[in-house]
This record gives structure tokens, C-alpha cells and sequence, in this order.
């Protein structure tokens, strides 16, 4: 009856614990996923990956620990930390181990592989690939095993072991078909063709890369593209096909996004620059191995600086410049011996870990023998010690009580802190809110301000200039109104395509998706109908527009360059003293064109300058003319040349007339693919 009483309270304690556990592994486990999805959002992951260790912890479940831990890990690996993630790796790995959870306790042995492989530790890696596979063994998990045989085929292909490769990646490709897991299909083929260009047997290494790249281009699995594109100019190169070698080398990295320092990157340009040098583009070759040279040296990369000094050798006997090449060759050598000797501490460290295992193996076995006859010890006094057995359950009973009611106060007090954290972004986002709505109404009273001024001015003098003319009768007098109304009339109009600009600026409609309105067009043009629609202005002013333009056309958006022009022209005739001359010259310069524009006004105060292209800006010189000036003719020029990837640039010092540089580029497509991707 006590017995049936005690599993009875167990139930009644334990219930309750477990429903609580299964909520928080759902929550745990719906965190880890936003952190997968969201992994390179520095922020957003590890923000919820520390909310998922919290819960996990506050549950108690090791096994929950250990999920949140292996993707901690992971987010360390993804930026580098290394020294971090094998921490967690190994912690998690422990946790599945002693919880007898096979399939993650093998997953987290092959995260381990891949870290001892980073490590260029092929060996052990190896062997925890291996371990891998024996633990999908061991539970029948077809899937793990398949990507575990494939794992040890890159490792035995990196020991040279191409006959052992290629077994293991036929047991991989048996395994992937009838598991129909066919995303993986295109490594095993990529791989089976690497392992057959080692042993030389060509034929049967290009059907496979071809199988490869069909797999590949199926899923569009883009990384493992690129890495069958290399492969294949390996075989070429193999084969002294160096022209095939290097499209096939050059269409890799062109699929690759990598960080040009990295070590991938590395060993793509030497892959290069060995084929520029078969082919004799000496020059080519000898740039790119200077250049791997400088950032091998710089990350301390000694196998890519090894291979660069050995390439830059040979490199330098074709040439004929031998001095050189016995330089490059002696370096190369020396750091060569300097790598074996790593090798050799290595391999020596590793001895001395197994002599010093095999000490802890013989500690343990002595350990094993003391724990047999203790046990002998406990099963002759097991049982006297029944009945405290039996308090000491009840005794736990009780501790299991108090612990669920900690935990729930616990959690209470986790979900109150993620309440206040929660509160205080929402007051935070508030406040950046206020503060973004007080900014636009500042500018909404500026342009009503503006609005309210000066697009009175020209209506109030169109309105004189009328009842002038209404009273003139000379026609000479009347035809001197009529081209002063045809100055302001023109003057408004630049008011109002000028905020029109402007709102478009500030609701961001001026963006980089530029390619669909791309036209070839010269600036001659532009500066010809600029000075016919300026005639009027300089015929009253008694300006000469001189023109000095290069007629090489430009691909770039026609509209913002003519308003960009427009805008520059406009201000150089309202500020330049009648009788003057305007000065306007183009020339190429690279990849850009370059537009010099100078007046003959008096150009800009030295406290004038810091504001010169802020929107609304009043400066100290006033127009020359009757002439109205908004402050908005520069803010946009250089809003709309920053847009297609150009500048304006004020080139004149305090006092001199006004000189201003717009650079536009010559080739807006190019430079918006040259650019990195968002």
C-alpha cells in the first residue's frame, strides 16, 4: 500500500512538470527557428538565442539546454568565433550523450568535425565523421548516414585516400536514392568526379561533375555550383587544357560572394593565375600572385604564401629573370620546412595526448575494479537501507513541490523582465517616432513657409508687369515686359518643378532602381536646350552662355542630368553681374564625366559654405537681377547626382565666382553592378 501511495504522489507532482516541460520546449524550439532563419541578423539571433538558453534553463530539461547551446555554437562558427563554438559544441554533445539522445549526440560529433577540419585537423576529423556514422548505425537513421558517408569521402580525399573516397561516396549515392534525398546528390557526384580527376581517370570525373552540375542547377544550390565550376577547371588544368581551366575557374568565383581574403578566395585566384601562366599571360599571372602574396602574408595564410612563392618562381624562370626566380624559390622553401615542422609538433602533440589517454585508460580500468567491489559492498547491505530508501523519496517528493513552485516564480519573474525589456522598446520606438514626425513638420512649415513667399513673388510681379502693359503704348516698352513676364513666368516654373523635386526626395522616391529609364545621350544636347530656354534670362542680363562640351555620349538617366544641369545653369545666370560671360566645359575622366560651370557673380562667404547644399539654405549673395531664389536649385541637384552615383562640388574659395565640378558616371549599369549587393 505505501508503495501504490508514493507512485501515486509521483504521478500527481510529475504531471503537472511535464505538460509545463512540453510548453517549453515548444517555445524554446520556435525561438531556435527564428534564429536559423534570421542567423546573419547579428542582433535579431543572438537576442533569441539568449531567450531560448533563458527558458531552456529556467526548465531544467538538459536536453533543451543542450538544443539552444548547439545553436549558439552555430551562430559563433557562422561569425568566426571559433574558439567559442567548439566550447558549446562539446558541452551539448556531453548533454545528448548522458541523455542517450543518439541521433543529436552524433549530429553534434559532426559539428565537431567540421570545426577539427577548419583546424586542418583532417585526421580527427575524420574520425568524428566516422563515429557519426556509427551512431546512425546503430539507430537505423538511412538520412544521417548517407550525409555522414559523404562528409568521410572529403575527408579520405583529403588524406589521399581517392580509392576509400570513392567507395564511401557510392555508399552515399545508394543511400541518398533510395531515401530519395536528392538535394544532396549533386555533392556526392561533385565529389566522385574530384576523387576520379586524383586517380587520372578523366572521362569518369567530367561525367560526374556534369551530373553534378545538373543536380546543382536543379536547386539552384549556388555555393555548390561554384565549387563544381572549380573542380572542372581542375580537371582542364589537368588535362593542359589551361583556356578551358580558366573560363571554368573564372565562372566559379563569378557564382561565389565571398570575402576576397578568405582562403577560398585565395585558392581561386592561384587557380587563375596557374592558368594565366600556362598561357603565357605572364603579366596577368604575376598580378594576381603579388596580390594573394600580400593578403597571405597579411592573415598569416602560410600554404596559400607557399604556393604563391613556388608559383612566382616558376613564373620568373619563364621569364628568364632567374635572380628573382631562385629568390621566390628559397622562400618557398624555407616556409615549406616551417609548415613540416608545424606538421611534425603536431603529429608529436598528438602522440603524447594518445601515450597520456591511454594512462587515463588504465586509471579508469582501476576505477572500473573499485566500483565491482563496492557494489559488492552495497548489494550485502541493500536490505537494511529499504526503508531509507523509501523516506528519501518522500523527502524528494516534497523538494519536487517546492522546486515547481520556484519555477513558476521564476518564470514569472523571466516573463516580467521580458515585459519591461518589451516596454522600454515600444517607449524607445515612441520617442524615434515623435522625433521623425517633429522633423517632417518642421520641413512640412519650411515648404509652406517657402510656398507662402515665393511662389507669391513671381504671381505679385506678373501681375505689375500686366497692368504696365495694359498702360504702355510704346511697343518697344511692351516688348521689353513681355521678356521680363517671360522671365518670371520661366522663374516660377523652376519654383515649382524645384518642389516637386523636393516631395519626391522626401517620400524616397528617388531610389537606384535606374535601369529601366537608361538612355545614351551626349551633354551638348543638354547645354543647347538649356541655353534656348535660357535665352531670355541671358539676353536680359546681357550673359554669354560659352560652351566647351565633349561629345562622348553618356549612359545615365537623360531626366536627373538635365534637371542636375538645369538647376547649376539656373543659379549661375541669377548670380552672375550683367555683361559677363558663363563658362561650361565637359571632360572624360575615367569613368566619369566631369562638368566645370562658372560664373562671373560673387560667389559664396566662407560661413556660407557648410550649408551650401542643405535644402532651404539663404545665403549672404542675393540674385543680380529681379530673380526669386528658393534654396531648394542645389540641395536637389546634389540629392539627384547622388542617386545615379555621381557628385557636385564646389571648387571655388571665398569671394571668386562661383565654380562648381558635377561629376556623372559615363556607365550607370556598370557602376550599379560593380557595387555591392544589399
Amino acid at each position: 500500500m505505501i508503495l501504490r501511495l508514493i507512485l501515486i504522489l509521483n504521478l500527481i507532482v510529475l504531471f503537472p512538470l511535464f505538460v509545463s516541460a512540453n510548453k517549453d520546449s515548444i517555445r524554446v524550439h520556435d525561438l531556435l527557428k527564428v534564429v536559423e532563419t534570421n542567423r546573419y541578423d547579428s542582433a535579431l539571433a543572438y537576442g533569441n538565442n539568449a531567450k531560448a538558453m533563458a527558458i531552456a534553463r529556467a526548465s531544467g530539461q538538459e536536453v533543451l539546454v543542450a538544443d539552444a547551446m548547439t545553436s549558439l555554437g552555430i551562430l559563433y562558427y557562422a561569425y568566426g568565433n571559433y574558439d567559442s563554438n567548439i566550447v558549446y559544441w562539446t558541452a551539448a554533445r556531453d548533454i545528448y550523450k548522458k541523455a542517450g539522445d543518439t541521433i543529436n549526440w552524433a549530429k553534434s560529433e559532426r559539428l565537431i568535425g567540421v570545426h577539427l577540419d577548419i583546424h586542418g585537423e583532417i585526421q580527427k576529423s575524420l574520425e568524428k565523421f566516422m563515429l557519426c556514422r556509427d551512431l546512425y548505425k546503430a539507430v537505423n537513421y538511412r538520412k544521417g548516414l548517407g550525409e555522414s558517408y559523404v562528409s568521410i569521402s572529403i575527408m579520405q580525399q583529403r588524406l589521399d585516400r581517392f580509392s576509400q573516397a570513392l567507395e564511401s561516396s557510392r555508399l552515399a549515392l545508394e543511400i541518398a536514392i533510395s531515401e530519395e534525398n536528392d538535394k544532396i546528390l549533386g555533392s556526392i557526384y561533385n565529389n566522385m568526379g574530384s576523387n576520379f580527376n586524383m586517380l587520372q581517370e578523366y572521362d569518369s570525373a567530367e561525367k560526374y561533375f556534369q551530373l553534378a552540375l545538373y543536380e546543382q542547377e536543379k536547386f539552384e544550390n549556388i555555393s555548390g555550383l561554384a565549387m563544381t565550376y572549380h573542380n572542372l577547371g581542375t580537371l582542364e588544368l589537368s588535362r593542359k587544357k589551361y583556356r578551358n581551366a580558366l573560363a571554368h575557374y573564372q565562372k566559379s568565383v563569378a557564382l561565389k560572394e565571398m570575402n576576397p581574403e578568405s582562403d577560398d578566395a585565395l585558392s581561386s585566384a592561384l587557380s587563375i593565375a596557374l592558368c594565366y601562366l600556362h598561357l603565357n599571360k605572364l603579366d596577368s599571372s604575376e598580378t594576381i600572385l603579388q596580390e594573394v602574396l600580400l593578403i597571405s602574408k597579411k592573415n598569416e595564410n602560410l600554404m596559400r604564401s607557399i604556393e604563391a612563392y613556388k608559383f612566382l618562381a616558376d613564373l620568373n624562370e619563364k621569364k628568364g629573370n632567374y635572380k628573382e626566380s631562385l629568390s621566390y624559390f628559397k622562400e618557398h622553401m624555407r616556409l615549406n620546412d616551417s609548415a613540416n615542422k608545424i606538421v611534425v609538433n603536431q603529429t608529436m602533440q598528438d602522440l603524447e595526448a594518445k601515450l597520456e589517454l591511454n594512462k587515463t585508460k588504465d586509471q579508469n580500468d582501476e576505477l572500473v575494479r573499485a566500483q565491482a567491489e563496492n557494489e559488492l559492498l552495497l548489494e550485502e547491505n541493500r536490505k537494511g537501507i529499504y526503508a531509507l530508501i523509501t523516506l528519501t523519496i518522500l523527502l524528494l517528493l516534497l523538494i519536487g513541490v517546492l522546486y515547481f513552485m520556484l519555477r513558476n516564480l521564476s518564470k514569472s519573474r523571466v516573463q516580467l523582465k521580458e515585459l519591461n525589456a518589451e516596454l522600454i522598446n515600444n517607449t524607445e520606438r515612441l520617442e524615434e517616432n515623435n522625433q521623425s514626425l517633429e522633423k517632417l513638420m518642421n520641413a512640412k512649415n519650411d515648404l509652406v513657409s517657402v510656398m507662402a513667399h515665393d511662389l507669391r513673388s513671381p504671381f505679385g510681379k506678373i501681375q505689375s508687369i500686366t497692368q504696365l502693359i495694359e498702360m504702355s503704348t510704346d511697343e518697344k516698352e511692351k516688348e521689353s515686359y513681355l521678356q521680363m513676364l517671360e522671365n518670371i513666368t520661366h522663374d516660377g516654373m523652376a519654383l515649382i518643378q524645384d518642389l516637386i523635386d523636393l516631395s519626391r526626395i522626401e517620400l524616397n522616391e528617388i531610389s537606384d532602381e535606374h535601369l529601366k529609364r537608361l538612355s545614351a545621350f551626349n551633354f551638348t544636347d543638354i547645354f543647347n536646350q538649356l541655353k534656348a530656354s535660357f535665352e531670355s534670362h541671358l539676353k536680359t542680363k546681357n550673359l554669354e552662355l560659352q560652351l566647351d562640351l565633349s561629345e562622348q555620349p553618356v549612359m545615365n538617366r537623360a531626366d536627373y542630368c538635365e534637371r542636375i544641369c538645369d538647376n547649376i545653369v539656373s543659379n549661375a545666370i541669377k548670380y552672375s553681374n550683367p555683361n559677363g560671360v558663363i563658362k561650361i566645359k565637359s571632360r572624360v575622366d575615367g569613368d566619369l564625366m566631369k562638368i566645370l560651370i562658372e560664373d562671373n557673380g560673387p560667389g559664396f562667404k566662407k560661413k556660407d559654405m557648410p550649408g551650401l547644399f542643405q535644402r532651404f539654405s539663404r545665403l549672404s549673395a542675393r540674385p543680380t537681377g529681379i530673380e526669386t531664389s528658393t534654396g531648394l536649385g542645389l540641395y536637389i541637384a546634389k540629392k539627384l547626382a547622388e542617386s545615379i552615383k555621381g557628385d557636385i562640388r564646389l571648387l571655388s574659395e571665398e569671394d571668386e565666382p562661383a565654380k562648381f565640378c558635377v561629376e556623372i558616371p559615363m556607365n550607370l549599369k556598370h557602376k550599379l553592378e560593380a557595387q555591392p549587393a544589399a
